[in-house]
């Protein structure tokens, strides 16, 4: 994997052009890594989106 500093995150259904770029801390050294950085970003299917 490469060093990026984040990723790249398509929102809505396929096709739509929204986009947000999630950066991460530091850079990565594997895909192990990845979910390490993600889960605090999870939220459980019956939360509400912030407002």
């Amino acid at each position: 994997m490469s060093t990026a500093k984040g990723v790249v995150v398509a929102l809505g259904r396929p096709g739509a052009r929204r986009r947000v770029r999630l950066a991460f801390p530091c850079p990565l050294t594997g895909p192990d890594e990845v979910g390490r950085l993600l889960p605090p970003l999870r939220r459980p299917a019956d939360t509400q989106p912030p407002r």
